[in-house]
């Protein structure tokens, strides 16, 4: 509401009707904010923190609905979006609160939960000197190129190699530091053997002769 300068009233909130959200909401379907608008409204809710009551009543609209999948592009530009970025103190103390409000699964109670094979890894991983003489000799035997979409260092790229386990740590602790249970890859590719239903078939791998971990 506005005053009689044309100024807008304070505090005022207008009840709108039903069918009136509906209309404006037909209105503005597939109408998109400059680049310009957006700067502006960025700006203006900068230093804005939303009350307890404002997150718990978004919270409380959207539990038990399920979202569209996101295409595989926006998983994408968020993944290069995120690459070297780490959590600051404060941030990873917001998704304490939250995990803690919200009840979120932790550990056992996560239904990806395997039993705490990560720890397992990782102690051996980190200090077994078997798992460090493996490594280098998996790398010296393959060259030090991908064996999935041969990729390597030089040139101006910088590809991460990693020693993946063809029968996996965890189930055949007899084979962790077999030579021939091992296996060079790249990060890109190692990450596919690990959830190959979250990865795309890589198009631009026969593109000009590139693979997708030169064009990344």
């Amino acid at each position: 509401m506005r005053n009689l300068k044309g100024q807008f009233t304070k505090g005022y909130k207008q009840i709108v009707s039903e069918e009136t959200k509906r209309k404006l909401s037909l209105a503005n379907k597939g109408k998109k904010h400059s680049e310009e608008t957006k700067r502006k409204i960025s700006l203006a809710g900068l230093g804005r923190k939303r009350s307890k009551e404002s997150i718990e009543k978004t919270a409380s609209k959207l539990r038990g609905k399920k979202r569209k999948p996101f295409s595989e592009e926006w998983k994408s530009n968020i993944s290069k979006g995120n690459l070297g970025k780490k959590l600051s103190f404060r941030q990873k103390e917001i998704a304490l609160q939250n995990i803690r409000q919200y009840n979120f699964k932790l550990g056992k109670d996560h239904p990806n939960w395997k039993g705490g094979i990560t720890q397992l890894r990782n102690k051996h991983s980190l200090t077994d000197i078997r798992y460090k003489n493996w490594r280098k000799a998996v790398f010296e035997r393959d060259d030090y190129i991908c064996q999935q979409c041969k990729a390597r260092n030089g040139n101006g790229k910088e590809i991460y190699l990693e020693a993946h386990h063809i029968k996996e740590w965890v189930d055949y602790p007899e084979l962790r530091f077999e030579l021939s249970n091992g296996l060079t890859l790249c990060n890109f590719c190692h990450n596919k053997t690990k959830n190959p239903s979250k990865w795309v078939e890589r198009k631009r791998n026969a593109d000009k002769g590139k693979s997708i971990c030169e064009t990344m």
